[in-house]
């Protein structure tokens, strides 16, 4: 049983990196730079189906642009 939460330890640790990489891409595309004030919120949501992490832009005094990472992990650990 250890070694299958490691190797699900891992699913869930390179799909939420692989999340992180596709935000930043999606806000440097869009101007969104950390010079000018924007930074990457990290949040999690129960849902349904499972936790869900939340990755978007954020900044403190303008409006984020909907546009968000997610990754979800179902209630046996699996990212899907």
């Amino acid at each position: 049983m250890e070694k299958q939460d490691k190797v699900l330890a891992a699913a869930v640790l390179a799909r939420i990196q692989a999340a992180k990489v596709d935000i930043q891409a999606q806000m440097a595309a869009a101007g969104l730079r950390e010079r000018d004030g924007w930074r990457l919120l990290e949040e999690l949501r129960t849902t349904p189906e499972g936790t869900a992490f939340v990755f978007r832009p954020v900044h403190t005094r303008l409006d984020s642009p909907p546009m968000e990472s997610t990754v979800l992990v179902n209630s046996e650990g699996c990212p899907t």
